[in-house]
């Protein structure tokens, strides 16, 4: 768990980092202060719609640690420009899963549904979508409105199979997607991964096989032993 903890707090200094250097200044300011009081405010709600890319993605990573459900109708409106695509959309689609407001459910269905598949994928945005959409099936466990978006994260993962070159970041998003979720027939897609060249794929499956107390593929299980 601590190493789970520690690769997901790397990766957002990660994301922070790139950002920041493109940003003004004294707009970086105005962001970081919003983000220290936890507070989404019209400041902030107006920053997401710069005419900065770099304003606009900091913006969005920032509402996404404030955590606020009033930022969810702003962040979805992002996708609806397709200038943002790239760091913006993944940015936007990340504080979604953050906030994990059932509200942004169908953005980030929509996401799914745009990059999964077996052509080109973009890697960032997409295991960013499977990664939010397990976090907001998960806290919001009895809204049936979301019954799609936790079958999508069972496609989506049944896609990389497909694709013949799985992405390991969308297929390790994905795992822990769906040790949050327990979608029916998860198990059974999780272990397929069993025969990853991935050494960190495989061990996460294991672990997800585990925590689900699925008996999928023992024989291959004890050939791993």
């Amino acid at each position: 768990m601590k190493r789970h903890i520690l690769f997901a707090f790397t990766i957002v200094l990660a994301f922070s980092f790139s950002v920041n250097a493109q940003v003004p200044l004294n707009t970086l300011v105005q962001i970081t202060k919003a983000e220290d009081a936890r507070r989404f405010d019209s400041v902030l709600e107006g920053l997401l719609k710069s005419t900065n890319l770099a304003v606009r993605e900091r913006a969005a990573l920032a509402a996404g640690r404030i955590g606020d459900k009033r930022a969810v109708a702003a962040l979805a409106a992002l996708f609806q420009d397709t200038k943002n695509q790239g760091g913006v959309w993944t940015a936007a689609v990340f504080a979604l899963g953050e906030i994990e407001s059932s509200d942004g459910g169908e953005a980030v269905l929509n996401i799914l549904k745009a990059e999964s598949g077996y052509a080109k994928r973009d890697k960032d945005l997409l295991s960013r979508a499977v990664e939010a959409a397990g976090k907001i099936v998960a806290a919001n466990a009895k809204d049936s409105s979301l019954n799609d978006l936790k079958s999508a994260i069972v496609r989506v993962m049944d896609d990389e199979l497909k694709s013949g070159a799985p992405i390991s970041q969308v297929v390790v998003h994905g795992l822990t997607a769906i040790l949050r979720t327990r979608p029916d027939g998860g198990d059974v897609v999780v272990a397929k991964f069993l025969d990853s060249t991935d050494a960190r794929v495989r061990a996460d499956s294991l672990n997800t096989l585990t925590r689900l107390r699925s008996k999928q593929r023992l024989d291959v299980i004890r050939v791993l032993l």
